[in-house]
């Protein structure tokens, strides 16, 4: 009876430790850090015209040793003017291959954008920006998101690691109306435009001539009023 009993004992403890070992283990992978791919335009509104950039930047939670991605955005908020090599897999001043995508600005996608670190057991695991993209804000009013789409971040070993969800960003291009491009037409815009009140100049010369007629008077005003949001 009483060997019994310490079988029965020893194989409680036993399942005991086992389950303490699994425990960990879960613990273990539910908290190992993902990789995180980021999307960031410089400014959320800009004027009609204007150049901004977009960085897409990653935070590696393991050694990386390449990245690609694709990414859409709406044409008639932006267009892509060039994609540069940025800082993340040069911090270690290793030699980098590059490649800047295909950029379609019919259709609003940027393809196969690539970027590796050469070199046996080369890798980084420092955070940094992956690309700069230079860009042309558009048409007034519009807005773009900024998907990333098809990621993969690999280790050394050409294995993909773990990502976390990806942020979708968002820019807007200012109406004609909104002079401090913070996405609202209201009284603060009235109130730039009203301090060019009587100026003159080239019609269109300041944001302020919304009438392109050549002179700030209260026409403007009228028009900015007519079109709060």
């Amino acid at each position: 009876m009483r060997g019994t009993i310490l079988a029965v004992s020893a194989a409680i403890i036993w399942f005991v430790m086992l389950a303490a070992i699994a425990a960990g283990n879960i613990r273990e992978v539910n908290n190992m850090a993902n990789t995180t791919v980021s999307v960031t335009p410089s400014a959320p509104v800009l004027a009609a015209g204007a150049p901004f950039t977009v960085t897409v930047a990653i935070a590696p939670a393991v050694a990386i040793a390449g990245a690609q991605f694709d990414l859409s955005f709406n044409p008639k908020a932006v267009q892509i003017v060039s994609v540069v090599e940025g800082n993340l897999f040069k911090q270690g001043g290793a030699p980098t291959y590059f490649m800047p995508g295909t950029i379609d600005n019919v259709n609003g996608t940027l393809k196969a954008v690539v970027g590796v670190v050469e070199g046996a057991g080369q890798s980084v695991s420092t955070p940094g920006t992956m690309v700069t993209i230079n860009c042309t804000a558009v048409t007034a009013g519009q807005t773009s998101a900024f998907n990333l789409l098809n990621v993969i971040v690999g280790n050394p070993s050409g294995v993909a690691v773990p990502l976390a969800s990806f942020n979708i960003t968002q820019m807007g291009v200012a109406s004609v109306w909104d002079l401090n491009f913070d996405g609202v037409v209201n009284q603060a815009d009235v109130q730039i435009a009203a301090g060019h009140l009587g100026q003159t100049g080239t019609p269109g010369w300041i944001p302020s001539d919304i009438n392109k007629d050549g002179i700030i008077s209260v026409l403007d005003l009228i028009l900015i009023g007519q079109n709060f949001t």
